[in-house]
């Protein structure tokens, strides 16, 4: 009799040359410690079905959890180890404000971090732009207001002009009219 013994997703399934299959029987693996949990799936954490885990929601199952860490509690704490310290350099990728250079530029190491400091630039040169742009209205005022002065200034003078037109055109009609 030939016998085939393969490991798949942390099970033992042994087939033999007259159609016999059986897989991982009495838990076979767990209780001899070779039963490797490599995945997160395999300990109870998986994303929501309903969307094929495209919402990101995560499920836990406190039965398979449980029954993983009675099997193997050191897996399972490496498991959690390895998926904790990936988790950090995610999250320092993230989030990290340290410099790094890049050619001849020097950026923020994280994602959010460098976006808040473009924000903080952009809003820098808006900033500037603002004040360059009311900097410029300020002196269009004061120039407007010269002009207005001047204005009001050569009207004053016309009107001066005006009344005296009109009280010599006044006197001429007067002298005219009474000779």
């Amino acid at each position: 009799m030939v016998l085939k013994a393969t490991v798949s997703n942390g099970q033992l399934t042994l087939k033999g040359d007259k159609g016999v299959t059986v897989a991982d029987p009495d838990n076979f693996l767990a209780k001899t410690g070779l039963r490797t949990y490599t995945q997160i799936g395999q300990v109870g954490i998986t994303t929501e079905a309903a969307d094929y885990g495209k919402s990101g929601l995560l499920e836990f199952s406190t039965d398979d959890f449980m029954e993983a860490l009675k099997d193997n509690p050191n897996q399972v704490g490496e498991l959690a180890t390895q998926l904790m310290a990936k988790f950090g350099t995610y999250i320092d990728q993230m989030v990290s404000s340290s410099t790094v250079e890049v050619g001849s530029t020097v950026t923020v190491k994280g994602k959010v971090a460098n976006q808040i400091s473009v924000w903080e630039t952009e809003i820098s040169n808006l900033d500037t732009r603002i004040s360059d742009f009311e900097e410029r209205l300020d002196l269009k005022k004061q120039r407007l207001l010269t002009q207005f002065a001047a204005a009001e200034v050569s009207l004053s003078t016309m009107t001066s002009q005006l009344e005296w037109l009109t009280s010599l055109t006044d006197s001429l009609s007067a002298m005219s009219g009474s000779s």
